[in-house]
């Protein structure tokens, strides 16, 4: 079930949360847990195998402290920008989630890069590169799941992020494709108590 956690606003995770068997992914020095360093990988090596260029990962596992670090400074970005507190805070919302909030933090997720190098977000230059078709076909192969897709934001309260896929498992991801749904709708389905 560790693998269906949702974590959001509504169910936020504890500050001393951390997972375990945390791994350092050696290229891009990101955090992960080992089953899905070793997804990622393999999901990387077949992605090469086609002749495509390699993915890297952005953002993995991100502790606590560090989302409250990352979100004070959007929220005072915001402030300097001219907004009061309260206006600063709902802005930095859109964009990131409070602390707690980040299913990062349960070291599950990656937010994909195309390029070593890349810090633009754009969701053109993820739509139309190779890779990110081919991970549209064959991402569940390796148990990882588009988390935020277009059509879902209704159920995920999320905006669209085609860089961020979210380790499920092979069979969840699988069949969560089959059936359409996302992990919210998924979980609902078949696990809710």
């Amino acid at each position: 079930m560790y693998k269906l956690s949702i974590v959001n606003e509504d169910r936020p995770l504890d500050a001393l949360y951390i997972p375990e068997s945390l791994v350092c992914e050696p290229v891009m020095h990101i955090w992960l847990v080992k089953e899905v360093y070793e997804a990622f990988y393999e999901m990387n090596r077949a992605l090469q195998r086609e002749g495509l260029p390699s993915i890297y990962g952005r953002r993995g596992y991100l502790c606590f402290a560090y989302q409250k670090k990352l979100f004070q400074n959007e929220v005072q970005k915001n402030i300097r920008q001219g907004l009061k507190a309260e206006l600063a805070y709902e802005k930095a919302r859109r964009t990131l989630m409070p602390p707690g909030c980040s299913e990062h933090q349960l070291g599950l997720c990656i937010d994909i890069a195309l390029h070593h190098m890349q810090q633009d977000n754009s969701i053109s230059i993820y739509e139309e590169s190779p890779q990110f078709h081919w991970m549209r076909e064959y991402a569940t192969s390796y148990g990882f799941i588009l988390r935020y897709p277009k059509d879902k934001m209704f159920y995920t309260k999320f905006s669209y992020r085609p860089w961020h896929y979210r380790y499920v498992g092979i069979g969840h991801a699988k069949k969560m494709a089959k059936l359409g749904l996302c992990l919210e709708e998924y979980y609902e389905a078949f696990y809710k108590e």
